[in-house]
């Protein structure tokens, strides 16, 4: 058996076919935060703190906002023709296909940029949640800061709107949401200057 544990803040990519990867998550056999695409299995170890607080602000926001029908979801699985993928954050409809995971794609998918992630969030895992159907892509900057929201079109994900360092401004979609990179890291920055 492969070892299938990554250190914090790294990853680890293990050649697997869809058929194993899909029987050691039916027997509870894979590390929390595994995914699967292009033959791999690709597993990320925890985040850092930075990371984990500025998903946590953008939930608890999202969560005022989303209608009563729709969700907020940390970290749920979606699985796909194409993978096994796990967005740092999603929305869908209360009533959306899936038992243990999610079978339908969701309304927005959100990913928070860490090192061990950054490229495959702005490059692979955007061609795949386009290419599954998922509507609206956030993609959160927090050592810039940044927030890029993009719109799936017919060519995949276009970049609507990118609000920078300073700014404020509400989304262009899929929810009137007002973000603003900086305040959703500043309670880490404040943190690691012991003022919180």
């Amino acid at each position: 058996m492969v070892d299938l544990e990554a250190p914090p803040g790294c990853q680890l990519r293990v050649p697997m076919e869809r058929e194993e990867f899909d029987r050691l998550g039916d027997a509870d056999a894979l590390p929390t935060h595994a995914e699967w695409y292009d033959g791999l299995c690709v597993v990320t170890g925890a985040p850092i703190m930075r990371h984990t607080i500025a998903a946590s602000e953008l939930s608890f926001l999202l969560h005022s906002i989303v209608p009563e029908d729709h969700l907020v979801i940390v970290q749920c699985g979606w699985t796909t023709s194409l993978g096994f993928l796990i967005p740092d954050l999603l929305t869908c409809r209360v009533d959306a296909e899936g038992n243990k995971y999610l079978e339908e794609p969701p309304l927005l998918v959100v990913e928070v940029l860490s090192p061990s992630t950054r490229l495959d969030d702005l490059t692979r895992k955007r061609e795949l949640y386009a290419a599954s159907g998922a509507d609206w892509y956030w993609i959160v900057d927090p050592v810039e800061p940044w927030i890029a929201v993009l719109q799936r079109q017919v060519e995949g994900y276009v970049e609507v709107q990118r609000i920078g360092p300073g700014e404020s401004a509400v989304a262009n979609g899929p929810y009137p949401l007002t973000l603003s990179p900086d305040a959703l890291i500043r309670r880490a920055s404040d943190r690691r200057r012991g003022t919180s």
